[in-house]
């Protein structure tokens, strides 16, 4: 005759299929799983913003990126103060890439890691980082995409320094108003360094987003890329005072008889920024070594003259092109 199944019964029957393990199994760790506490639901929460001093735990080479298809080191950091202690923060380098490749080597080099010869020699001088204390820096973000908490890597800390505790950092280079690139997870980022806070920099991308970044992070760009310069706004008295001498002191005359750049003078040109994305501006002012200063709305813009295509405008044409 069919008899129900008890619930006690069923759930172990369902363990059993889908794990292969048994009701008695678990039965004999009941009087265990009594005892141990529940933790608080706030004690996983995200840290606050700020420098810690970790020590790194083991680090991996793994897949991840949103496919789970970026090659990738993931840097563990257990931190020991000065305060969560024993919380666990993450960072990961790029190894998919040049990029990425570019900043696994500067992390090595900050952790005084001789860099391997050969990418598979690598998992080898990983080992030898397990154990190190560093000082990290964690910073939140909010993108369209969500808010993410990254995690920067300051510097390792030696044993003449252990006692100074994060944050008290040697002087820095002063990075501000410098064009520098990163590495994201939309891929490298060009833009403009607005505030330099320690070693932690806030910068402005050619899209006119702001961004926080480590020191270490970025790069300094010095090529003729387009590049976003800091705008110039002057109220439209000053424009309409300045000395009418001013035009004349600058040869106008000799680069347009030695090569077509001044032409450009008072054009609308089409370019592309670094994401690719197509901007049509103005030209303001020709440097005569091949670079032009182009407005698009209150920004201005120093582009290789290669690099843009004038825009032939008219009629009713002419409104489009103006608007902001």
């Amino acid at each position: 005759m069919p008899t129900k199944k008890s619930p006690a019964k069923a759930a172990s029957a369902s363990v059993k299929s889908n794990a292969g393990v048994s009701g008695s199994a678990l039965k004999a760790q009941a009087s265990t799983w009594q005892e141990v506490a529940t933790p608080d639901a706030g004690s996983f929460a995200a840290m606050p913003d700020g420098k810690y001093r970790a020590k790194i735990e083991e680090a991996v080479i793994e897949k991840g990126g949103k496919d789970r298809n970026r090659l990738q080191v993931k840097w563990p950091f257990r931190i020991v103060g000065p305060t969560h202690e024993n919380r666990m923060a993450w960072m990961n380098t790029g190894l998919s890439d040049a990029i990425g490749i570019e900043f696994t080597k500067r992390v090595l080099v900050q952790l005084e890691l001789e860099v391997p010869g050969a990418i598979e020699e690598l998992p080898a001088t990983l080992a030898k980082a397990k154990g190190l204390v560093v000082d990290i820096n964690l910073k939140t973000k909010e993108t369209d995409a969500g808010t993410f908490q990254n995690t920067y890597l300051n510097k390792l800390v030696k044993e003449d320094d252990a006692d100074a505790g994060p944050g008290k950092e040697e002087e820095q280079v002063n990075f501000v108003g410098k064009t520098v690139e990163f590495d994201s997870e939309d891929g490298a980022i060009r833009g403009k360094v607005l505030k330099q806070d320690g070693d932690n920099l806030t910068i402005k991308d050619q899209a006119g987003d702001n961004w926080e970044a480590g020191i270490a992070d970025v790069r300094i760009v010095e090529s003729k890329q387009p590049a976003k310069v800091a705008a110039k706004a002057k109220p439209k008295a000053e424009v309409e005072e300045a000395p009418a001498e001013e035009p004349a002191e600058e040869p106008a005359e000799e680069p347009s008889e030695e090569a077509p750049a001044s032409d450009w003078l008072n054009k609308t040109v089409e370019f592309s920024d670094d994401r690719g994305k197509k901007l049509q501006g103005k030209v303001i002012a020709d440097n005569g070594e091949g670079a032009l200063t182009v407005t698009v709305g209150s920004d201005e813009w120093e582009v290789p003259s290669e690099e843009v295509k004038e825009v032939k405008v008219s009629g009713p044409k002419k409104a489009v092109a103006k608007k902001k």
